[in-house]
């Protein structure tokens, strides 16, 4: 295990493949991994669970968009969020800096810059 055992993470992803495979790996590493498939249950888990230390969101979900789903939050969430997307310009990566997400990974992700990312986010990296 890592030294980021014990951390949560919320990963927002519709994909079941890409969800699963990303959970699996997270949880390798250490991570608790909880997972939602669409906005809503994203918001749902938000309300229900411990909240998590960081939020992974892909960015085209079936009922919004991570941009929407970080709207939604309080601003004092207390936790980062990461965009994973395949909207790679420079204006998607602006738009996503601008709705709070304090990176942004292109899909595919490779798992080793997940973690950097992750890392850094914690401040740990």
């Amino acid at each position: 295990m890592t030294a980021d055992a014990g951390r949560r993470v919320l990963l927002v992803e519709d994909d079941a493949d890409s969800a699963y495979g990303l959970s699996e790996l997270l949880k390798i590493e250490g991570f608790e991994v909880d997972v939602a498939a669409s906005m809503a249950a994203a918001l749902d888990t938000l309300e229900s669970a411990p909240p998590p230390d960081v939020l992974i969101a892909d960015l085209q979900l079936p009922d919004g968009d991570g941009l929407e789903l970080l709207a939604r939050l309080p601003p004092e969430r207390g936790f980062p969020a990461i965009a994973l997307s395949g909207f790679t310009s420079p204006s998607d990566k602006a738009s996503t800096a601008r709705a709070g997400f304090a990176r942004h990974l292109t899909k595919p992700v490779r798992v080793r810059e997940l973690i950097s990312a992750i890392e850094e986010v914690l401040g740990g990296g």
